[in-house]
């Protein structure tokens, strides 16, 4: 029994045994291998929800497993998994003693899809090739050996997003496994991966990798690895900034998140990277150009490290090499040097950056402690750098600027640093520099740096600018950079305290010499301040030379506490005085500024006491966060644009000033501004102008504003708010902008995105804007416009003028609306006069209408007579790029006649292109026409035009020019492409017969071809002809790629006559004779022209005909060399063949500022020599010495000199209409004007003085004794004012121009010879000593003039029949000035002693008296005498008056005068004496000498014996020894009746006269002077200056 047990045992033993070796030996049979398979499949499909699929499985001895296309897959297809190979050979043997031996795990052609919606994870994978080989993986000390992996077309992309929080403890313990791997190789890898909602995402491409002896050990929580190379990767990290970020901070917190974990050690002792690429930015950005911080690309990058070592927050490494280049240009070349951190440190040390043109390196030690910011870690650090400007262009916005990068080429900052300390306390030294343009240094100590609050130090900073006017081209405003200029020297220096947080800056910027001073302090924390701000003759001009500034003196002061204005315990104080400001040329002083806020109340004064600008302005305030009111109040004294240098003519005023604004929280604001006691003026009126005001009122829902002053008044309202206001106008702007480009206007939709509006406007002539205009000589007589915009209202606007007047030319009433008709805009603008103003133009009217793609154009003018002088219309289509132009009807009107056009006519110009025509207008033989000749598209263009007459024409506007002629033209324009950039054009233009004013001109003819060529060439030529002669050529070019010699130009005048010219001056003016020659060539931009050439008058001669006097001009030419006018002793020959001789230059480079240096000079120069006839109105001779500079800008020119009226010199006036002729006048003795009717009275008011401004002139005038000045007061000569004397003149007038007269005209001669109607002639000789003195207004001077008329008569006393012969002085004297004449007339006797007693009786009142009655009466009537003045014979009177006549016309060079004088001897005239008187002077020798000889005959003694002594009874002769006429010798023989001896005596003898000036006595004995030199002209300084 035992036995069968025992055999069964075995048997089932042996049973079992060959079972558990049969079993695993049928899995190598196929048959089995498919049987598991099939099995696994339905077991896999029936138990879970996804569908396996294997095509094949086999197992090879021992254990070498292959699976082919194995499938793993959800309902619907959905692929999980699928592999198509993968090969696992794994050793038997090494098993057994718990030993893995990987042969070889291959892995090929897999991929993997995975997705957990709950969890929002994905997974998508693709290996192309997979293969392991591990030769020892010992599972007993846990250490994996892998000999390598190799890893090939993977791609892999994995997607999270926000999962439920993970509640389950995790297990934290760590593995003890070590995993060594001798290779690890990659090849063609592609990761991507995404996490949302805030979308990162991840990508990484890498064409080849390798990792060699590589270690991670799980149980102490190592990697070490020996190499690791990264060929060809590229990596991109973008983000989505536009993701919602999650906003619950609610989270689980893992059970073991609160276990302390022991940090990884990582240590590689190799890293490189070859020919990498970075990109890091936002998903669908776009990068800006240039260097975009939010989006680098990083290519080229190669990376060497040494060696890295990492261990939680130690980490330190060295970097061998490090290159890259960036998107924008930002290149490194090399980068090299360690760093590292620890618990007591962080270094960097020899850090290098190479660029391709710059470097840095830095040194770096401090304390890990200093991460944290702990006041006692020590820190020293080296920072040196240069660094090329160029390179760092990528970085700025004006990357792309070629002028920035010209201005940084070659430029290289230099920056040197050190600092050594703590990081509470430390030192500085910083040294910047561009060599040769900028030192800057700043060195300092900082204590408590950690702390704003408590921070102490200081610092020192010096720094030099020189030309650093390169760092303008920085500035991204053009305009401002155009403006801009930095001066070549500049000098910054001061120091900065700090105490305890508080900042006491003082610094000083020194400008040439003017500085720039900022000294106070500043506490940030606490908000106090007290700072002052210092200009000292600051040089502002030397920053913006273009904005007409000067020097800057100013001192700002202010100080308080708290930086926001609308709290209440804010506190502040400010103070400005301007005591220089220099704008215009005119230096600003005497301005100040006080404000004050407190307890949230304002206060301020600005005043302003200056010659040009004086006010005096209020401020008072109050500030809440709930509302700002602010009020400002005051007088403006006086404001003086022109001396400002804001206008060249005179023009200011004076006025009161109201100003409240309020704003609140709701952005409600109010405005009213309230103008009072407005005084305008202007060099010629002055206005006072009505109370002015503004009101504005500014709502969330509406905005109305409104303008009030006289009888103007304008308001604007609109139902929306400020801000929607401009939003609107804008968008219809904009849309009108894209209608233009899209070539469809649309009315209706423009409308609707304006806002709903209204603006009216009524004005007449009591206003400011008309009280404005008039200043410019502008006026109307009422105003109006309307404009509307509503929702229901179409778009309508109105204006109306009536009576706009400006100088001679009135328009009564002006038009102009615009209407609105659904998509179409309607327009008219129309002029309409009265009868009797401008009837030629009765009524002008331009109207049509502006829709879709086209325009209308209608114009019509009238004359008052209803006659039609024009009627046309014009069509204009815009269509693809193109206008096309088309007159309408086919029979228009022009010139008051029916012309034809072309039923076809158009104008097509391709926008940018070429132009197309077909137009023909023409009536008898008077043609237009424009025409592309050869009819094809872009054939030659003719514009011929014949027959218009030039006259008619001009008649159809208002006021036209007296110009006449006959206009024809014939122009060919050849475009040479489509572009419209390469032309030709060419012609004559003809006007024949031209006239001004019925003066003919001549027939001028103008000839001319004109080419531009590709490539911005552009050359013409051009002839000008006169009565078909050559009279200037003309031929140049200009080219745009030359910018610094553009322009060519070459001009010859072969002959230019200047008769021509004759017909443009006013008749009378001048007459010119003679022709211009010269050539001029110019070359250069027209900003720096540079002009060469000649030019000479040939036989030209000037006749000015309000002297009667002809110049000849010297044929001498003038030279013209780099455009400087050298005119090189230039003479312009008078009458005496002496010439007046002009030297010098213009300087013509600048011809916004042409300045003259001229020295005109001229000796014993005959300004005036005209002979006597009925037409003359000046005539005689005058001689001028002339000496006078004249220098400076043409608008500012200084005038300085001498001249000098000689002796010879008689010049007489013949007055054409003069006062004292009685004529008959019937017609216009009284007009009457109502002065309620402005319009009227302005015309009677309209003339203005003319003011000459821009001049400074001081001329020494100085008038020879011996000078005559005579005017005939009628053309017969007999009334006549004679004067012979000089004196020394000074003339002087300001940039302003005004000017003063001074100096004293000495009177040593004359008469005036005057014949009333009725009365006898009377003639008054002036005495010598009188005259007239100047002392400012040239118009007003001061007269002390006395003229005697001699009567000799008889006086008889009462009760006496006998008298004597008296003579009478009749003398007027004129005192005072000439706005305060005072005329008396007085009475003497001074050769009568008795009679001058008598007189000398009276009262100035009687004398004066007494010698009204002589000159009317002829009688005297005094205290027991009378006397009466025989005129009973005409005869004497005529014989006397023919005699002087004859010998005024018929004696030249010689005065010869004749008297006849009867009066009576007896009181009851029984006897009558006749005295005949002559006088006969002439001067010889150049005027040196003068020769006088007189005589009488009575016929009251025995005639022979009277005739014997009388005939010559006065002689002298008199010598003048110098041409100063200060010094003569005399000799004469002189009889005179002398009452008190009752006879005649006789005297004869020598005399020596000398003439000297005196202020005090010591001058009588002074006989050397030295010789008034001429006044230089000063150097150009401001009126104010003055």
């Amino acid at each position: 029994m035992a036995k069968k047990i025992v055999k069964y045992l075995l048997r089932g033993l042996l049973c079992t045994l060959a079972v558990l070796i049969v079993l695993p030996a049928l899995l190598y049979i196929p048959a089995i291998q498919n049987f598991i398979r099939t099995k696994a499949e339905d077991y896999v499909s029936a138990q879970t929800e996804f569908n396996l699929s294997v095509r094949r499985i086999r197992l090879a001895f021992p254990l070498n497993l292959v699976i082919e296309q194995a499938l793993v897959s959800q309902s619907g297809n959905d692929t999980l998994l699928y592999c198509g190979r993968l090969q696992a050979d794994v050793a038997l043997l090494p098993l057994l003693r718990k030993q893995v031996t990987v042969r070889k795990f291959t892995l090929s052609q897999t991929t993997a899809n995975y997705l957990d919606t709950a969890a929002q994870f994905g997974l998508r994978a693709r290996i192309g090739k997979l293969i392991l080989k591990a030769d020892d993986i010992d599972l007993k000390r846990r250490v994996a050996g892998i000999t390598s992996v190799e890893l090939s077309q993977g791609d892999v992309s994995l997607s999270t997003g926000e999962s439920p929080a993970d509640t389950t403890a995790k297990d934290t313990a760590t593995i003890p496994w070590t995993i060594q791997a001798k290779r690890l190789r990659l090849n063609q890898i592609n990761f991507r991966m995404e996490t949302r909602p805030q979308v990162t995402r991840l990508a990484v491409r890498l064409a080849a990798g390798d990792i060699a002896d590589a270690e991670i050990d799980l149980g102490k929580q190592e990697v070490r690895v020996n190499r690791i190379l990264l060929k060809q990767g590229n990596y991109s990290y973008l983000t989505d900034t536009t993701s919602q970020k999650r906003t619950d901070t609610e989270t689980v917190q893992d059970a073991s998140s609160n276990v302390a974990s022991q940090p990884w050690t990582i240590a590689v002792n190799r890293i490189e990277l070859q020919n990498n690429a970075a990109e890091y930015g936002r998903i669908d950005g776009i990068p800006a150009p240039g260097f975009d911080p939010s989006h680098i690309a990083v290519s080229g990058l190669n990376f060497v490290a040494d060696s890295l070592y990492n261990r939680g927050s130690e980490i330190r490494g060295r970097i061998a090499s490090l290159s890259l280049r960036e998107r924008s240009g930002l290149a490194v070349d090399r980068l090299s040097g360690s760093f590292g951190m620890d618990s007591s440190r962080i270094f960097l040390s020899d850090f290098n950056v190479q660029t391709p043109f710059s470097s840095i390196r830095i040194d770096l030690q401090a304390a890990a402690s200093a991460l944290k910011l702990d006041p006692a870690s020590t820190l020293q650090m080296n920072l040196a750098a240069d660094i090329d400007l160029k390179e760092i262009m990528p970085l700025t916005p004006f990357r792309d600027d070629p002028a920035i990068r010209k201005a940084l080429n070659g430029k290289t900052v230099t920056l040197n640093s050190n600092f050594s300390g703590t990081v509470g306390r430390f030192s500085s030294e910083i040294a910047l520099a561009i060599p040769h343009h900028l030192n800057l240094s700043v060195n300092g100590l900082l204590a408590s740096a950690t702390d704003p609050a408590k921070l102490n130090g200081q610092a020192r900073i010096k720094g030099v600018f020189s030309r650093t006017d390169f760092l303008r081209e920085l500035l991204p405003d053009s305009t401002l950079r155009n403006r801009l200029r930095i001066p070549g020297h500049i000098g910054l220096h001061g120091r900065i305290e700090m105490h305890n947080g508080a900042f006491a800056p003082v610094l000083a910027l020194a400008v040439d010499s003017g500085t720039l001073t900022l000294k106070g302090h500043l506490t940030p924390k606490s908000q106090q301040y007290d700072l002052t701000l210092a200009c000292d003759s600051f040089p502002a001009k030397d920053f913006l030379p273009a904005d007409s500034l000067g020097r800057i003196t100013l001192q700002l002061e202010t100080r308080g506490k708290g930086f926001d204005p609308l709290v209440a315990k804010t506190q502040s104080e400010l103070k400005l005085q301007i005591d220089r400001f220099d704008y215009l040329g005119f230096p600003y002083n005497g301005i100040a500024l006080e404000a004050v806020l407190k307890e949230q109340n304002l206060s301020g004064r600005l005043t302003s006491q200056n010659e040009a600008l004086q006010l005096d302005l209020g401020l008072q305030g109050h500030l809440t966060e709930t509302i700002q009111k602010a009020e400002i109040r005051g007088v403006v004294d006086s404001c003086h644009l022109e001396r400002m240098h804001l206008t060249r003519e005179r023009i200011g005023g004076t006025l009161t000033i109201d100003l409240t604004a309020s704003a609140t929280a709701d952005k409600s604001y109010t405005a009213t501004l309230a103008l009072d006691k407005i005084v305008l003026w202007n060099k010629w009126e002055t206005n006072t102008i009505r109370p002015t005001s503004l009101t504005l009122l500014s709502a969330p829902e509406r905005v109305e504003a409104g303008i009030r002053s006289g009888d103007l008044q304008l308001d604007f309202e609109t139902r929306v708010g400020a801000d929607s206001l401009g939003a609107r106008f804008a968008r219809g702007v904009k849309l009108f902008s894209e209608q233009l480009r899209n070539e469809d206007f649309n009315m209706d939709t423009i409308s609707s995105q304006l806002p709903p509006f209204r603006l009216q406007a009524t004005a007449g002539r009591k206003n400011i804007l008309n009280n404005y205009l008039k200043l410019q000589g502008i006026s109307f007589k009422t105003f109006s416009f309307d404009a509307l915009l509503k929702d229901s209202t179409p778009f309508s606007a109105r204006m109306v003028v009536y009576q706009l007047t400006s100088g001679s030319i009135r328009l009564d009433t002006l038009t102009f609306s615009l209407h609105q008709q659904r998509k179409q805009l309607n327009y008219l603008l129309r002029l309409a006069n009265h009868p009797g103003n401008l009837d030629n133009v009765g009524m002008i009217a331009l109207y049509g209408n502006i829709a879709g793609d086209r325009a209308i154009l209608n114009c019509l003018q009238k004359s008052r007579s209803g006659e039609e002088g024009f009627r046309f219309g014009l069509q204009g289509v815009l269509s693809d790029s193109t206008v096309t132009v088309s007159m309408f009807p086919e029979n228009p009107t022009f010139g008051s006649r029916q012309w034809s056009v072309n039923p076809d006519n158009h104008i097509v110009y391709h926008i940018g292109k070429d132009i197309h025509a077909d137009f023909l207008l023409t009536h008898d033989n008077q043609r237009v026409s424009l025409r592309t000749t050869d009819h094809t598209e872009h054939g030659p263009l003719a514009l011929d035009i014949a027959g218009i007459d030039i006259g008619k024409t001009l008649a159809l506007f208002p006021t036209p020019p007296p110009i006449d002629g006959r206009f024809d033209t014939h122009i060919v324009l050849q475009q040479q492409d489509t572009t419209g950039t390469s032309l030709e054009a060419g012609g004559n233009v003809n006007v024949t017969d031209l006239q001004y004013d019925k003066r003919r001109i001549g027939t001028i003819g103008l000839g001319f071809d004109y080419r531009m060529e590709k490539g911005s060439r552009q050359q013409f030529a051009a002839k000008l002809s006169l009565d078909s002669t050559e009279v200037l050529s003309a031929r140049g070019s200009y080219t745009d790629t030359l910018p610094e010699r553009p322009l060519e130009l070459k001009v010859e005048l072969p002959g230019l006559p200047l008769t021509p010219v004759n017909a443009l001056l006013t008749p009378g003016m001048a007459q010119l004779s003679g022709a211009l020659k010269g050539k001029i060539a110019a070359t250069g931009s027209f900003q720096n022209l540079s002009v060469d050439g000649s030019l000479a008058f040939a036989e030209t001669a000037v006749e000015v005909g309000m002297i009667g006097t002809t110049f000849t001009l010297s044929p001498s030419p003038i030279s013209i060399d780099n455009s400087l006018v050298r005119f090189g002793n230039f003479q312009i020959i008078a009458p005496n063949k002496k010439p007046l001789t002009i030297d010098g230059q213009i300087n013509l480079r600048d011809f916004r500022a042409i300045t003259a240096d001229l020295l005109l000079t001229a000796s014993d120069f005959q300004v005036v020599n005209v002979a006597k006839s009925r037409k003359s109105m000046v005539y005689g001779q005058a001689y001028m010495d002339l000496n006078t500079k004249v220098k400076g800008r043409l608008d500012n020119l200084f005038v300085r000199g001498d001249v000098s009226l000689l002796g010879g010199t008689e010049v007489n006036y013949v007055m054409q209409d003069s006062p004292l002729e009685v004529k008959q006048q019937n017609q216009n003795i009284v007009t009457f004007v109502s002065f309620n009717d402005t319009t009227e009275f302005e015309q009677f008011d309209s003339i203005r003085p003319m003011k000459i401004n821009g001049l400074d002139i001081q001329v020494n005038v100085n008038v020879n004794n011996s000078v005559k000045l005579g005017v005939d007061l009628s053309e017969d000569a007999e009334n006549r004012v004679q004067l012979q004397g000089g004196g020394n003149l000074t003339y002087t007038m300001n940039q302003l121009g005004d000017s003063r007269f001074s100096g004293k005209y000495e009177v040593s001669g004359g008469f005036v010879r005057y014949k009333p109607p009725v009365i006898s002639e009377k003639s008054f000789d002036i005495v010598a000593g009188s005259y007239v003195e100047w002392s400012g207004e040239m118009l007003d001077p001061a007269f002390n003039l006395t003229a005697v008329d001699k009567v000799r008569t008889n006086v008889t006393s009462d009760g006496s029949d006998s008298g004597r012969p008296v003579t009478f002085d009749i003398s007027i004297n004129l005192r005072n000035t000439l706005s305060d004449l005072a005329v008396t007339f007085d009475l003497s006797a001074p050769e009568d002693l008795t009679m001058q007693n008598q007189l000398s009786s009276l009262t100035a009142e009687q004398r004066a008296s007494q010698a009204m009655s002589l000159l009317i009466y002829n009688t005297y009537t005094g205290p027991g005498t009378t006397a009466k003045v025989n005129s009973s014979n005409p005869l004497n009177t005529f014989i006397a008056k023919e005699l002087n006549q004859w010998a005024q016309n018929n004696l030249k060079g010689v005065d010869l005068s004749f008297g006849v004088d009867t009066y009576d001897q007896t009181a009851n005239g029984g006897t009558q004496r006749t005295d005949y008187s002559y006088k006969v002077s002439k001067n010889l020798f150049n005027n040196r000498v003068r020769a006088v000889i007189g005589g009488k005959f009575s016929t009251d003694a025995d005639p022979t014996e009277n005739l014997k002594e009388n005939l010559i009874d006065d002689i002298s002769l008199e010598y003048m020894v110098t041409k100063r006429d200060n010094m003569f010798v005399k000799l004469f023989r002189h009889t005179d009746y002398e009452s008190i001896l009752e006879g005649e005596v006789i005297e004869t003898g020598v005399g020596f006269v000398i003439r000297k000036k005196m202020l005090k006595i010591t001058d009588l004995f002074r006989f050397m002077k030295n010789k008034v030199q001429t006044q230089a002209a000063p150097p150009a300084k401001t009126a104010a200056n003055e």
